[in-house]
């Protein structure tokens, strides 16, 4: 055998018995060396030449997830907080469609997976033969790219395509313009490493190239040629985004507006609010609460000309009304390829980074521009407001825990290093209105490529995979949603991971619906109320359970939490009482 240099396959005799089980090697040991993230693997019989090889690869971080739907959002975890692509392996038959859920996240989102599905060989497919259905383009319009490899045999033309066709999953998934690949792998028996068709291939003639470790060729950047001189009133609106280097980013959005004298609204979700002393203008984000000003005609803000959109828009229904009703010309600045504007403006998509945009309006220069009525006008109102904010946490402190007065505590407490995941529905929401800014660095993600609860619980399990702590905000359908994610963590006790669990037995969400006031079919079919014992569930799971009732438990209880282990907080709170809290403040 010829020096394998960079590739390390194994050549023991399991691996050797069959071209089954010499492809899931050389997969095994490709996917190692392009240096995937975690190898998340349901069990299945006709994965086994995959799984048995990704088991046993040195360089693999390998987790064994029995529910589908549990395993891929903990793949997305894991592939959004490392910045690397997770793999995906399952059975044939039905399994592959409980993914969906999170190839539709990542596809969103641009979280990249590389899904590996198992299969039977073309004579088994439409004949009723056991555990098969049409697994070729499952996902639909949901993957960057979706093929089929042969059946496998080992020759120099088939391997050389296998390598090939990993290195181009990776280079799509991870490309400004990527999110899920999706690959069919059908394999006949035998499965197992057991000696059958192939064992007596002289692997060993296979030339040397074949074990050189392959690269990740290096995609031209997708920067437009046209960048617009920006003049007039300018504001910047910055929506959720996880840079590299969030420090790198936050300084170039807010030298750009600098640059055009602009305030910068941030949502939670954009590194922008925890790099605020790094703002050179006015950081805004309390802009909820003044767009609600706005609108409803209490105040009037002065004249704005232009409008930059960096990412995407925040969350807030509000702020995306107000925008909406700008008749002023739209810059998104994205390097992603798709539609960024659900406004229809008037609109210029911009595909850069901020910081090349910054480059190119330094080298071009652009007018002048004074905007400090501009400024002036939103420096007041956000002091106003987050003072506001402030008197209303200690006014109520002594009447128990609302679920926004949630928001400032853990944000006084969480350590700098730990990673935040919020739960869409009200968390997200919350955290958008009241999460202060400040200079934490702190990093927040959520899945609002599709704005689903599904799955929170299992992405922050992936995330937490990388030793980080992780802290997940919660409410309880979304928790119950993804309880089967809790069968994981039994395996898993060296995580640092903390679930605060915002428990007001429903779907608090909807009481700030118009259909709150139609009463029935609400309560039953919108609320959905449930009467969990969740103390009762993380003790079968064997994890701990705190339940919190009081702001100075939650201070206690959180401090503690972030010592390590895994542990759910269960913070019980009024429903009403929330919705009246919100009112009275925002």
């Amino acid at each position: 055998m010829q020096s394998m240099r960079s590739l390390s396959i194994r050549t023991d005799a399991e691996s050797l018995s069959n071209a089954n089980s010499f492809w899931g090697a050389y997969v095994a040991a490709v996917l190692a060396s392009l240096e995937v993230g975690v190898v998340v693997i349901s069990p299945g019989s006709r994965s086994t030449p995959l799984t048995f090889a990704c088991a046993r690869q040195e360089g693999l971080q390998c987790l064994s997830v029995l529910d589908e739907r549990s395993a891929g959002f903990i793949a997305l975890g894991a592939a959004r907080a490392s910045r690397r692509p997770s793999v995906l392996i399952c059975t044939s038959g039905s399994a592959a469609a409980h993914y969906l859920p999170a190839v539709i996240e990542a596809h969103e989102s641009g979280v990249p997976l590389i899904v590996l599905t198992a299969d039977r060989p073309a004579e088994a497919r439409f004949c009723r033969s056991g555990q098969t259905i049409d697994q070729q383009r499952i996902f639909g319009e949901f993957v960057c790219f979706a093929s089929e490899w042969p059946l496998p045999e080992v020759t120099e033309t088939s391997l050389r395509y296998l390598r090939q066709s990993l290195v181009h999953a990776v280079e799509r998934c991870c490309s400004p313009a990527g999110g899920v690949v999706h690959i069919n792998c059908p394999f006949r028996d035998p499965l197992a490493p057991t000696p059958g068709a192939g064992a007596n291939i002289l692997w060993e003639n296979l030339s040397a190239s074949l074990w050189l470790k392959p690269s990740i060729p290096r995609s031209a950047s997708l920067i437009s040629r046209s960048f617009p001189g920006i003049a007039g009133s300018v504001i910047v609106v910055a929506g959720g985004a996880d840079p590299v280097s969030a420090e790198d980013y936050a300084l170039s959005v807010f030298e750009l507006a600098k640059h055009w004298q602009a305030p910068v609204l941030a949502d939670v979700l954009s590194p922008l609010r925890h790099h605020a002393s790094l703002c050179k203008t006015v950081l805004v984000t309390s802009y909820d609460s003044v767009v609600r000003k706005l609108l409803n005609g209490d105040i009037k803000a002065p004249d704005i000309s232009s409008v930059v959109v960096i990412n995407e828009l925040p969350t807030s229904k509000l702020l995306r009304r107000w925008l909406g009703q700008l008749q002023v010309p739209f810059y998104w600045l994205s390097e992603r390829l798709d539609n960024r504007d659900p406004l229809h403006a008037h609109s210029e998509h911009i595909r850069s980074t901020p910081c090349d945009w910054l480059r190119a309006i330094e080298t071009e220069g652009s007018p002048e521009i004074r905007n400090a009525e501009l400024l002036d006008w939103w420096k007041g109102q956000e002091e106003y407001l987050l003072n506001r904010y402030q008197e209303k946490v200690t006014q109520n402190r002594h009447l128990g825990l609302t679920e926004p007065m949630v928001i400032p505590i853990i944000a006084n407490l969480i350590s700098a290093d730990s990673l935040l995941i919020l739960a869409s529905s009200m968390p997200v929401r919350d955290a958008e209105y009241f999460w202060p800014p400040s200079s934490s660095q702190l990093r927040v993600l959520a899945n609002r490529g599709a704005n689903g609860i599904d799955g929170t619980v299992s992405s922050a399990i992936g995330a937490a995979l990388g030793g980080q702590p992780v802290v997940v905000l919660v409410g309880d359908l979304a928790f119950l949603h993804d309880t089967n994610a809790l069968l994981s963590l039994a395996k898993l006790p060296h995580l640092n991971l903390t679930i605060v669990v915002i428990n007001n037995e429903g779907g608090g969400i909807f009481g700030h619906l118009p259909v709150a006031e139609f009463d029935p079919p609400f309560r039953e079919f919108f609320l959905t109320p449930q009467k969990v014992d969740i103390a009762q569930l993380c003790k079968a799971y064997d994890i701990r359970h705190n339940r919190i009732q009081s702001a100075v438990e939650l201070e206690q209880a959180f401090a503690a939490a972030l010592s390590g282990g895994i542990q759910v907080l269960e913070v019980a709170c009024e429903r009403k009482q929330a919705i009246d809290y919100r009112k009275s403040v925002l």
